[in-house]
């Protein structure tokens, strides 16, 4: 089990207050109490809780790709992020990392929007393309991994628990 969380400014690119997106990661420690990571750009911030089961020793989050452009959070585990990695390598995606989650800004790059059809396993993404300033949010076909959102006037808080949207304080 392992957490996400997030915010985005749906008309500007205000920045998020560091506190309110730290405050929603503790909100849903207990989800990921190995780890915890951020991403803060104007417009919007992403946190990630986890628990190291995949890629104990380098699976951090957020993970990005080479340019940076495309960020990730994630919860869950792909079932067959082995042979996924194997057909981006021979696409020459290189990998610096262990985790499946490594994978997934690679198979953006690749197929786009196409690439959720392929995913394989339980899980909830949220996916933050800077070149599009784009936010996709996904969970596996059977909801397995929960992905909660609300619209806050010009706000759309994300997060695995409800309790980590009243914990933003906006809700």
């Amino acid at each position: 089990m392992c957490g996400i969380a997030g915010i985005i400014d749906l008309s500007q690119q205000r920045m998020v207050a560091d506190e309110i997106v730290r405050g929603m990661a503790r909100a849903i420690v207990h989800r990921g109490p190995d780890e915890e990571g951020f991403f803060f750009r104007p417009g919007i911030a992403l946190a990630s809780r986890r628990l190291s089961i995949v890629g104990l020793a380098d699976g951090q989050q957020p993970v990005t790709n080479e340019d940076g452009n495309v960020t990730v959070v994630f919860n869950g585990e792909l079932f067959d992020h082995l042979e996924k990695r194997a057909l981006l390598e021979a696409h020459c995606y290189t990998f610096e990392k262990h985790s499946d989650t490594e994978i997934i800004p690679h198979l953006w790059e690749e197929y786009g929007r196409d690439m959720f059809e392929k995913l394989r396993g339980q899980f909830a993404i949220a996916l933050w393309d800077e070149k599009q300033r784009r936010l996709l949010l996904t969970r596996d076909r059977f909801g397995i991994c929960p992905l909660y959102w609300t619209r806050q006037g010009d706000w759309l808080l994300f997060a695995s628990e409800i309790k980590a949207l009243l914990a933003s304080g906006m809700v």
